[in-house]
């Protein structure tokens, strides 16, 4: 964690949480060629943060979001609601605890498909482009994040 944090030059008095998803959480890359895929939850101690914030720094690619977002989108978007899931080796930090929240049904579904969709038209790019390897990693995204949909409605 602390590395993640210095490379994307934040500070663990401002973070939360860290909770990692990506091709490591799915085990397809060897660590060592893989980057990081991170959402962090940050405190609330800073008043002039933004809700939501990207950040891309080396190896790193970061979803960075106040409380208040995180918990929004756990009712709205697939991939922060998975967080709540997670196994312990891919919560990296955790002192904002978060319990189970309903879920915003239309909005879940609408961002949901939106993502697939997304994902889909990025994989046919990749294969117009002759990268199978990249086309192929997309697509197996596209089918963990349908099954994990399926899972969460049905709980």
């Amino acid at each position: 964690v602390d590395q993640i944090l210095r490379t994307l030059k934040l500070s663990t008095g401002d973070v939360s949480n860290v909770y990692l998803v990506g091709s490591r959480l799915y085990n397809e890359r060897p660590a060592k060629s893989s980057d990081y895929d991170v959402i962090i939850i940050r405190t609330q101690s800073r008043k002039e943060i933004q809700d939501v914030e990207a950040i891309h720094r080396n190896n790193v690619d970061a979803v960075v979001l106040s409380q208040r977002e995180f918990l929004r989108r756990t009712e709205t978007h697939l991939i922060e609601r998975m967080c709540l899931s997670l196994p312990p080796e891919n919560v990296l930090m955790e002192n904002f605890s978060v319990t189970r929240r309903r879920i915003a049904t239309e909005e879940f579904v609408r961002n949901a498909l939106t993502r697939h969709e997304h994902t889909l038209h990025k994989a046919s790019k990749f294969r117009d482009k002759g990268n199978i390897s990249d086309m192929r990693k997309l697509l197996l995204h596209a089918l963990r994040d349908r099954r994990l949909f399926g899972q969460i409605m049905e709980s």
